[in-house]
């Protein structure tokens, strides 16, 4: 019975971290293939971020 169940717990386990490195491997899969689909658009929020940020410290600075 303990041998069993062992088995069946180590067989759960197994599909655990098969479903769960499955879900990670999707998810890193599609944050690329958003990223490379929008990366133009990812460029672009990034440079009007980092002017947003220029100009702010400008401004700090001329206060």
């Amino acid at each position: 019975m303990t041998r069993i169940a062992m088995f069946v717990f180590r067989l759960f386990l197994a599909i655990l971290y098969n479903v769960w490195m499955l879900l990670v491997f999707l998810t890193v899969t599609s944050v690329l293939l958003l990223a490379n689909h929008y990366w133009s658009t990812l460029v672009a929020c990034y440079e009007v971020c980092a002017n947003f940020g220029a100009d702010l410290v400008r401004l700090i600075q001329n206060f």
